[in-house]
């Protein structure tokens, strides 16, 4: 059995894991992945007969399938830690220099992967997993509807209420996809269609997993954009209701940003 004494870390946006959490996620990764990979590798006589496990990572990608295994060194990640004492910038840093764990991230080197990441520490283990996929895709989403958001604020100011709602909608639809690409479901990331991130968006609203504001805020400029767009009907919107719509739309890319998985960089 995996002894889980040491630091628990869990998902950004989760409550820190209690140790009966974190101890089952530690001992179902050892029993499905870990153990399995240790015994094939050495069939295959690729350990030595002193083979220690000090560190373990299961790493999901976005197909269904079985999920690489790296063991020890072969360990990709970075972990943001509490020190034990000051160290300088550079000093190589020990397992008695770290009193605590915060998070462990996975690196550039795995920029749209899921992981389990196990480090031993102090006769325990540190366990931090993060299931959500897509870290460097959603990144990108955030960054072209910060554009969007920007090329709003600007037909507002102008007046131009077309041009507002089409790269309004642009902006809000780049963030709803990007709230839900976190999920292993290759069908969203590889949509071309606005409906069904527009669908999917809403069933999310309806399981309250998104703000519901977010999602009529979607679903009111749908209903506009053709009009907008394709000169097919007026478009009256008030100075105020741009306004509330700017505002929703600036909280909905805050809570993106927020909520986004992260990656460390890789050093030189």
């Amino acid at each position: 059995m995996v002894n889980t004494r040491g630091t628990i870390v869990g998902m950004d946006e989760e409550p820190r894991m209690d140790a009966e959490m974190g101890e089952r996620v530690a001992e179902q990764a050892y029993e499905f992945w870990i153990v399995p990979e240790i015994e094939r590798r050495r069939t295959a006589g690729e350990l030595p007969d002193d083979f220690a496990l000090h560190g373990a990572q299961i790493i999901f990608g976005m197909d269904e399938g079985v999920p690489e295994v790296r063991l020890n060194e072969d360990v990709k990640a970075v972990a943001e830690v509490t020190a034990a004492r000051a160290i300088a910038s550079g000093e190589p840093v020990t397992e008695d220099d770290i009193a605590g764990y915060k998070d462990i991230l996975l690196t550039e080197d795995d920029p749209n992967a899921g992981h389990i990441t196990i480090v031993t520490h102090k006769g325990g283990w540190a366990v931090a997993f993060d299931f959500r996929r897509n870290a460097a895709l959603i990144a990108e989403h955030v960054g072209l509807a910060r554009q969007f958001l920007e090329a709003a604020a600007w037909a507002h100011e102008k007046g131009y209420a077309r041009v507002f709602v089409d790269t309004l909608f642009s902006a809000i639809e780049l963030m709803a996809k990007g709230m839900l690409i976190w999920q292993p479901d290759r069908s969203l990331v590889d949509s071309k269609t606005h409906r069904l991130i527009k669908v999917r968006f809403n069933l999310e609203r309806k399981h309250d997993n998104v703000d519901p504001r977010f999602a009529e805020l979607l679903n009111r400029l749908w209903n506009l954009r053709e009009r907008a767009r394709y000169l097919a009907g007026e478009v009256e919107l008030t100075e105020a209701e741009m306004d509330e719509m700017l505002a929703v739309a600036e909280e909905m890319h805050e809570v993106l940003v927020a909520t986004s998985p992260r990656r460390a960089p890789v050093s030189s």
